[in-house]
């Protein structure tokens, strides 16, 4: 999964898009190959299709290494996922949900507004109360869309 991040990673860098999320799962009787993909402005169904056609021809290659998948290609969604240190930087003051792989507190869900990302540490102000949150500590996050809030 590492190499299909890394080759699709870079071929939509080129194209000025992000490889915000790849997944590869089994469900039902097979595998979904899913990748959330973005840029600057929005992705449109025009971008999606382009960068189906492009992967799948990209990990024709690799057809001997992999089990038959489907191959699907979304936008990260209002909810998106939050994976590397420049996706919180790019959403500071946003809303989020950041849960840690091991208790903190006795909890392992933390819900507030990011408000800084450096050196590999995300701070999160959480009923005003500044946390941080080391990436390798971090299972998940997602941003929490709030009506009437801004989704760019």
């Amino acid at each position: 999964m590492e190499q299909v991040r890394k080759l699709t990673g870079a071929a939509l860098e080129a194209e000025g898009m992000d490889l915000v999320l790849a997944e590869f799962k089994r469900e039902g009787g097979g595998y979904i190959l899913r990748l959330y993909v973005d840029k600057e402005g929005g992705i449109t169904l025009g971008d999606c299709t382009m960068v189906s056609r492009y992967v799948g021809d990209l990990l024709d290659a690799y057809a001997d290494e992999m089990p038959r998948y489907r191959l699907e290609v979304s936008s990260p969604g209002l909810d998106r996922p939050l994976t590397r240190e420049d996706h919180f930087r790019r959403f500071e003051g946003r809303t989020a949900l950041i849960v840690t792989k091991e208790p903190r507190e006795g909890r392992k869900k933390f819900r507030g507004v990011l408000s800084g990302a450096l050196n590999g540490v995300i701070t999160l102000v959480a009923d005003e109360v500044p946390m941080e949150f080391a990436l390798h500590e971090i299972e998940s996050a997602r941003l929490q869309y709030k009506h009437g809030e801004s989704t760019c």
